[in-house]
């Protein structure tokens, strides 16, 4: 190879690495910013990252353009700047100290002559083929929906094959309309233009002339776009279930509905351990959840209080609650003592509590900070706070996160509900979550 990628924290590191190992008459052929991961990947500190080329073996390519092969592998480690007479350091400003060795610049020029190949192919690229996940996905759809919606629609249009591809098809006014008002719930445009898409190649233009048919066509394949645990996040077999989430994003709220839930209604024996003691009144709020529950209750500081709480918990309980601290993704200490928090506790079930009256740009960002320690679902609460539920619809498709509950409505007695694909996508039918 006639290229070396070079790795430092300052610029005038990097180049001192070139210097020694190539001489001082290399060629740095690019120059730009670098991070690398502190820990556990989720903060990153500056660096420099060189690529850079013997000048014997470069100069030779540069100068006789010798093999077709030979000169693309160069030109890509070529970086250029448009409107520039030569190359020069791109993705940062030119490093700020100097040295006694300065590199060879390479010229717009011997770039070009350089990434010149001896016999330009004219092929177009071969078209791209969908997986064979993605065709067996929409098949499944479109047996559902044939199987849910087989018969002819309400005004007696019998069912037509679709249009050809290669003539334009007007789109039913049934369509339009709720085009429109998925994009006032907040869904992405993007999805839409896909979705209809697939609508209107799947299924004939008389099938969605009724309004009703329409809706269940589209509903379908937006549920397609998620995923769920169902029945599944009912029963968990973990005995640890962890819930984080930010600050005020109602996660002592979700806890004491699943306490609740598998003491009285699953008939589960369940510990609650409070690790969010920085929020004035939380500890407060969730002794009396506790109380009035009938549970044990006990609260956990530290990192090693958290893991013995835990342990001492779990030999007394069928399930154990972790109420973590709030957090806030932004503010890289509390991340660091959320994720201290979370390695101390070993085969957990960790939700991430997602109010779903947030912004899906805010929501992506904070589970994302959360991503390499691992989230087992969503649950999303506040649902009955808004009526508009495409940001919540935005996140899940984007995390892929598997919905684990919905909440609403205030403290333990609150409703609480197995998350599906369907009860999810039918609220940006409605008017409310209790619509």
């Amino acid at each position: 190879m006639l290229t070396k990628t070079y790795k430092a924290e300052t610029m005038l590191e990097a180049l001192q690495m070139v210097q020694a190992e190539m001489g001082p008459d290399a060629i740095v052929l690019s120059a730009r910013e670098s991070s690398e991961s502190a820990a556990w990947g989720l903060f990153k500190r500056p660096g420099v990252e060189v690529v850079a080329a013997p000048s014997g073996p470069l100069n030779a390519v540069l100068n006789k353009n010798q093999t077709a092969a030979a000169a693309p592998a160069v030109a890509a480690g070529v970086s250029l700047q448009e409107g520039a007479g030569q190359a020069g350091w791109t993705g940062m400003n030119a490093p700020g100290k100097t040295t006694a060795w300065q590199p060879r610049r390479v010229s717009r020029e011997e770039a070009l002559q350089a990434a010149q190949p001896a016999a330009v192919k004219t092929e177009q690229p071969a078209a791209r083929k969908p997986s064979d996940e993605t065709i067996k996905a929409l098949a499944s759809v479109l047996e559902a929906v044939k199987s849910a919606h087989g018969t002819p629609p309400a005004d007696g249009v019998a069912m037509e094959a679709p249009q050809p591809k290669g003539k334009a098809v007007e789109i039913p006014a049934p369509l339009r309309k709720l085009r429109q008002h998925l994009l006032e719930q907040g869904v992405e445009e993007a999805v839409l233009e896909r979705v209809f898409k697939v609508a209107l190649e799947m299924f004939s233009t008389a099938s969605l002339q009724n309004e009703d048919v329409c809706r269940k066509y589209v509903q379908k394949l937006l549920e397609a776009e998620l995923r769920e645990q169902g029945a599944n996040s009912l029963t968990t077999a973990k005995r640890l279930v962890c819930l984080v989430g930010m600050s005020g994003s109602g996660k002592t709220s979700a806890t004491a509905k699943l306490a609740l839930l598998f003491s009285q209604k699953l008939g589960r024996k369940v510990a609650w351990v409070c690790a969010d003691t920085l929020r004035p009144g939380a500890i407060a709020e969730a002794r009396a959840y506790c109380d009035a529950l009938g549970i044990a209750f006990s609260v956990a500081y530290t990192p090693a209080d958290l893991r013995e709480s835990a342990a001492a918990a779990s030999e007394q309980a069928d399930m154990v609650l972790v109420d973590m601290p709030g957090y806030n993704p932004f503010v890289e200490e509390q991340m660091v003592e959320l994720g201290q928090m979370l390695t101390e506790l070993a085969n957990r079930t960790t939700y991430f509590v997602a109010p779903a009256n947030l912004k899906d740009s805010d929501l992506n960002r904070a589970a994302a900070a959360l991503g390499i320690l691992g989230l087992d679902g969503v649950i999303l609460t506040k649902l009955d706070e808004t009526y508009s539920y495409g940001s919540a619809y935005n996140f899940a498709r984007k995390s892929q996160l598997p919905l684990g509950y919905f909440a609403s409505g205030k403290g333990a007695e609150g409703a609480l509900q197995a998350g599906t694909t369907t009860r999810l996508v039918s609220s940006l039918f409605g008017k409310g979550w209790n619509k």
